[in-house]
């Protein structure tokens, strides 16, 4: 989990000036073109080609030969790009810092899944359409709280986050009414 968080932090913090400062050191100067995304892995060895799509768990990379290549988020190190990010991309972010904002507030949320049951899920989901504010979000990702992908994103990840936790609390609150009622039969 934390490599993930690492990956995505870093994603944005180097996008642009990273790509073209990595084509510039003596290990990659004769082998990147100046509109190669740069993929380092942990183990030190760097991928370039144009990064094609970004999972949760996995990049796939179209390397020079054209032939798709797909690396695990746990083996990535850094992350470069020689263009923008999509439109696409910042909705990944977005939703990722959604999620991230919002689970601070799990424990609350689950309790009212737990108090109010389903329809204590449901308030919870639909109430959580959340904007990002500076806190809520990496500080490398702050320049992107105006853009509309972003936002989108965010909200939905701030959704899904906070309807999870209530879901579980729903769960929870259910298996202890199914316990409690036996309990106190016995003892009586």
């Amino acid at each position: 989990m934390k490599r993930k968080i690492i990956a995505i932090i870093l994603l944005l913090s180097f996008s642009m000036s990273f790509a073209k400062n990595i084509a510039d050191t003596k290990i990659l100067k004769d082998s990147t073109t100046p509109k190669s995304d740069v993929i380092v892995l942990v183990n030190g060895e760097h991928l370039k080609g144009e990064i094609v799509k970004m999972t949760k768990n996995a990049f796939v990379l179209l390397n020079e030969n054209n032939e798709k290549v797909k690396i695990k988020n746990d083996d990535v190190l850094l992350v470069g790009f020689a263009q923008e990010i999509s439109a696409y991309e910042k909705y990944q972010l977005g939703l990722l810092d959604g999620k991230r904002a919002n689970k601070k507030r799990d424990f609350g949320n689950a309790l009212v899944g737990v108090l109010l049951g389903i329809i204590g899920a449901g308030i919870v989901y639909i109430s959580s359409n959340k904007i990002p504010f500076e806190a809520d979000v990496l500080p490398e990702n702050v320049k992107l709280i105006n853009d509309f992908n972003y936002q989108q994103g965010f909200k939905k990840g701030a959704k899904k986050q906070a309807g999870n936790a209530a879901l579980v609390g729903t769960l929870v609150g259910i298996v202890i009414s199914y316990l409690i009622p036996p309990i106190i039969i016995t003892v009586n």
